[in-house]
């Protein structure tokens, strides 16, 4: 298994750890992280703080812990005896967009956010369209307009099949 190049939490932050550990396994396509590879890859980072691995290894188990509990049946990971674990039954894909572009470097430096908040409407959109249901349909409303709707937003509520939603006329 090939090891990514990620970059190690500076700091000893549960948070920080959990989205690493949560990063490798997603990146990684792995199935599970034990707790000896955890130490063995942490210690670079902590190696001068003694106890620190075990500490950071705790503290990463137990961020993660807390995001299942949070997260319930939808949070991807769990944590096992051993380590943690991708949960098989959950679609981690969403959830692993969203930990990549909150996490990416590139993102957050260079606040290139067009491309990202583009995806991340059409994800809200198909999360709400699976709220809806079956008959659940969604037109990305933001700007800039894409994906084939007019850029004016009274001429896009004009293709709504939602009498309701239509702009009212002028006699």
């Amino acid at each position: 298994m090939t090891e990514c190049k990620l970059s190690l939490p500076t700091e000893t932050s549960g948070v920080l750890l959990a989205d690493w550990v949560e990063t490798v396994l997603f990146v990684e396509r792995r199935r599970k992280l034990s707790r000896t590879e955890l130490r063995s890859r942490l210690h670079s980072a902590y190696l001068d703080e003694g106890e620190g691995v075990d500490v950071a290894v705790d503290l990463a188990l137990q961020e993660v812990d807390r995001r299942g509990v949070v997260g319930g049946a939808a949070y991807p990971f769990k944590v096992e005896r051993s380590g943690v674990a991708v949960n098989e039954a959950v679609d981690h894909v969403k959830y692993g967009f969203l930990l990549l572009a909150s996490t990416s470097d590139g993102f957050r430096t260079q606040k290139d956010f067009g491309e990202v908040n583009r995806l991340l409407d059409l994800l809200a959109m198909e999360g709400l369209k699976a709220y809806l249901g079956e008959a659940g349909r969604g037109v990305r409303f933001a700007h800039p307009s894409s994906d084939g709707r007019p850029k004016a937003f009274t001429k896009a509520l004009e293709l709504s099949p939602n009498p309701l939603m239509r702009p009212l006329r002028n006699p």
